[in-house]
């Protein structure tokens, strides 16, 4: 398709090619995710620009997805599902961490990874980790992280289905995109909220931790 850029700025360009991508794909209008935690959000600073697409999928409706192809559900069907796709402005895009209140995934999983299927081909990450907090104990889940090495995540590329699930349910916490070096962008998307008692015990214990600390150097 040829754009005709009289008129249109260099900025207003940048934001024809995200409106007209912001829900090219699956994620903001499939039936099987819960309605009110499925759409896209503009990630923005000086220096970077995407957009990031997103589903919940309540437990047993991810592999159902006929949206998606079907695709297995690492849970095997017993949490929810955190689905998100990149689609890139001019720049080219990293990394997408999303963050995780602590509790909010076990520390010992492994349920994070990324899913392609025709037509819906993308861009693969060249890794999807959970980014892990030893300090203080206990292990925690901070964030769930899908790097691109290889720098062809750019100019409208999308990448490809990204996931992981939890037990718990969706709030919106802080997430970010990154190009490399000072290219950093920051939003809120979608992600697992704690029982409260989850959270109380992990505070319970930093408290606890502090209080030792202090107790040994006094």
């Amino acid at each position: 398709m040829q754009w005709n850029l009289a008129g249109i700025g260099r900025v207003g360009f940048v934001l024809l090619l995200l409106g007209g991508s912001a829900l090219a794909g699956p994620l903001p209008s499939d039936p099987n995710a819960l309605n009110l935690w499925q759409g896209s959000k503009i990630i923005t600073s000086a220096k970077i620009t995407a957009t990031v697409e997103y589903a919940v999928y309540p437990p047993g409706q991810f592999a159902s997805s006929a949206a998606l192809n079907n695709p297995t559900d690492p849970s095997g069907g017993t949490d929810y599902v955190y689905a998100y796709e990149i689609v890139a402005g001019t720049q080219t895009v990293k990394d997408l961490s999303v963050g995780i209140t602590p509790g909010g995934v076990p520390a010992a999983s492994t349920n994070i990874g990324n899913y392609s299927f025709a037509p819906e081909f993308g861009v693969a990450p060249t890794s999807s980790v959970f980014i892990l907090q030893t300090v203080p104990p206990p292990t925690k889940v901070t964030s769930a992280k899908w790097t691109n090495t290889s720098a062809t995540l750019w100019q409208n590329t999308h990448s490809d289905i990204l996931y992981f699930t939890s037990p718990f349910a969706p709030q919106l916490f802080i997430s970010s995109i990154s190009g490399g070096g000072t290219a950093i962008a920051t939003n809120q998307l979608p992600s697992p909220i704690p029982e409260p008692s989850t959270a109380i015990l992990a505070a319970v214990g930093f408290v606890s931790l502090l209080l030792a600390r202090r107790l040994r150097k006094s």
